[in-house]
């Protein structure tokens, strides 16, 4: 059963890292480093703590992320690299990825980012929180979404199910007001789907009746996530703290939802998102499934059959 490490206090995470064994001495440390406006996602002193200690041991660690699908300065490499930058992560070097080589598993083909294909070891740094389509985003939604280009991304999010309850519905056309691709309008009091839409589920956080669901992007994160880790070393770290409604890839992620619980490092980045959702479900019950009405659950168990990793964990306090 996989170990998974759990502390209240980050120094007592970092004497855990020390532990580790690193293959490689050049590697990435793979985090989101927050939307402009957003004030919750993961501080810059917390990821300048775990790169001064590897980076003293000798290792050449460097910050990593992908440029993102949607309206952002984070949407280019420079501009991206500019924000992190203001947002306090100057200390160590950054780089943006995009393209790289493709695979497949099944029906799904992902292209990942080349400086993450071309890594044995990668450090997972992931902030904990709630997400409108997949329930929560943790490590495997870090990875499965965060180690693609710009283009998987959005096959990522295409390649889900559209689902509208005309019963719900009070036809106010908030959906088809707030599409950034103007893929839905309505013809005979039937919401019509376009070809043209990017899955992004703005459609169904905008619905004040909840009329509208978008389901599989659980499924295609996990398989994103299993091959971007095909045969690499990793280790996760999950923050579990400033617990808000959305992702930090919201300039307005909402309001915290879960008090600050601490920080987890194991080497199954299944069973670290596990016992993080454990965690947060021992201490305030089943809440992102109560905001956003998606088990996410669903998103570990997809990734224990496809052989990410262990849904089974030991938590272990230190």
């Amino acid at each position: 059963m996989p170990k998974v490490y759990f502390s209240p206090s980050f120094e007592n995470i970092l004497k855990v890292l020390e532990k580790f064994k690193i293959p490689e001495r050049v590697f990435p440390i793979k985090l989101h480093m927050g939307e402009i406006g957003n004030k919750y996602a993961i501080n810059p002193e917390y990821v300048r703590k775990i790169y001064l200690l590897f980076k003293e041991k000798g290792f050449e660690p460097f910050l990593f992320d992908t440029v993102v699908a949607y309206s952002s300065p984070r949407s280019t490499k420079q501009g991206y690299l500019d924000l992190a930058k203001r947002r306090g992560f100057n200390f160590a070097r950054i780089v943006i990825g995009d393209k790289g080589p493709k695979r497949r598993f099944e029906d799904l083909e992902i292209e990942i980012a080349k400086e993450i294909a071309e890594s044995e070891f990668i450090l997972i740094l992931s902030h904990v929180k709630g997400h409108e389509l997949t329930g929560f985003g943790g490590a495997i939604k870090n990875v499965g979404m965060g180690c693609v280009s710009k283009k998987s991304k959005i096959d990522l999010h295409s390649k889900t199910s559209f689902n509208w309850e005309s019963s719900k519905c009070i036809f106010c056309k908030t959906c088809v007001n707030s599409c950034p691709s103007g893929a839905l309008t309505f013809q005979d009091s039937n919401l019509v789907l376009k070809g043209n839409c990017i899955g992004c589920g703005i459609c169904m956080k905008a619905c004040p009746t909840k009329a509208i669901k978008i389901s599989g992007l659980q499924r295609n994160i996990a398989i994103s996530c299993k091959l971007c880790l095909e045969n690499k070393e990793y280790i996760c770290i999950n923050w579990l703290g400033n617990i808000t409604k959305y992702c930090d890839c919201n300039s307005d992620p909402g309001p915290i939802v879960c008090q600050d619980i601490g920080w987890l490092v194991g080497r199954d980045i299944v069973a670290v998102d596990a016992a993080s959702l454990w965690l947060i479900e021992k201490k305030c019950g089943k809440i992102f499934e109560r905001l956003h009405g998606i088990d996410p659950w669903l998103q570990i168990e997809t990734a224990e059959e496809i052989g990410l990793g262990s849904s089974k964990f030991e938590i272990i306090k230190v």
